[in-house]
């Protein structure tokens, strides 16, 4: 494609797959001359699968009772499409921003549930526009301070740093793959998939609403016509909805707090999560280990028969 066009690409897929934000840059300069942004089709079909099995009865009337799942998975592309975006601008992860409300799209969110008196809204489940951390990389990496040499080195030097110190003082955190992705990662707030300024506390929320979304689950959340044993595939975004979030708590349990300091910067020195806050964290973890909690309803055992000729999984 031609190198003066930016790029968003929707490309098919029938199985798992990353989406990508890739740049084709100066080999002399390393400016970014192109964006290329690829994006998988499978996402649409996941969020919609969530969004249906939370749902309460959604087919029960009728079966073009849609309309609030394709509205999450379209609010979660358009989401993906200002991280990916990101990519192409030379922005890296920082899977720490869900600890500060939703302060970055180059985290990976997890959809954001409400229960309010027993009913599950997913109408706000992923942030519109950029969050407060995007407003500072961008900040951070396109300010321009001058162009004389020797008053743009000292000029940009105090600009950025005062930047960073800012977003400091604001409550921004920032944390990318390396301490993020393992499991036996030791940082307590940076996590894949996550929502919530405390682990455990959101891990709550989200045990609440998957129990009750399995208590609603039947077979009005398929269309008629469609083979009962299609509940299967429905039902497993649900019955993992906690799975991340487990993660996330568990990571909390001999965690750490730290940045990326340097020298100089008076941006805090590593500290050791308290042991109130671990003990919260290990007493939530274990719930998810309770088979009254785990279990599949035996009530709902039935819904999910062995699966029909020309539907497997």
């Amino acid at each position: 494609m031609d190198v003066r066009y930016n790029v968003i690409q929707w490309v098919h897929r029938s199985t798992r797959g990353w989406s990508y934000g890739s740049s084709v840059t100066d080999p002399r300069t390393g400016e970014i001359i192109k964006g290329h942004v690829s994006l998988g089709s499978l996402r649409i079909r996941q969020d919609f699968l969530i969004a249906q099995a939370l749902m309460d009865k959604p087919f029960a009337d009728r079966d073009d009772n849609y309309q609030p799942m394709l509205d999450l998975a379209l609010a979660r592309i358009r989401q993906l499409s200002a991280h990916e975006i990101g990519h192409t601008l030379g922005f890296a992860h920082n899977f720490a921003a869900s600890s500060n409300g939703r302060a970055s799209v180059m985290d990976y969110p997890h959809p954001q549930f409400i229960l309010e008196e027993g009913e599950i809204d997913f109408s706000n489940a992923y942030a519109v526009g950029i969050g407060a951390w995007d407003k500072v990389i961008v900040a951070y990496s396109y300010s321009d301070f001058g162009n004389e040499k020797e008053v743009a080195d000292s000029t940009e030097n105090e600009g950025l740093n005062r930047i960073l110190e800012k977003a400091y003082k604001d409550g921004l955190r920032y944390i990318t793959d390396q301490d993020a992705r393992p499991e036996g990662g030791a940082h307590a707030a940076a996590h894949l998939w996550d929502n919530g300024e405390t682990a455990s506390k959101e891990l709550e929320d989200v045990l609440a609403i998957r129990s009750i979304a399995i208590e609603n689950f039947s077979i009005d959340n398929i269309r008629k016509g469609e083979p009962n044993s299609v509940l299967e595939d429905v039902f497993a975004p649900l019955y993992f909805l906690h799975r991340y979030q487990t993660e996330a708590t568990a990571k909390v349990v001999g965690g750490l707090s730290y940045n990326y300091t340097v020298k100089g910067d008076n941006q805090g020195e590593l500290e050791v999560i308290d042991k109130e806050t671990q003990g919260r964290a290990l007493k939530t973890i274990l719930k998810t280990l309770d088979a009254q909690e785990m279990a599949i309803p035996k009530d709902k055992l039935t819904l999910f028969p062995p699966r029909a000729f020309g539907y497997p999984r």
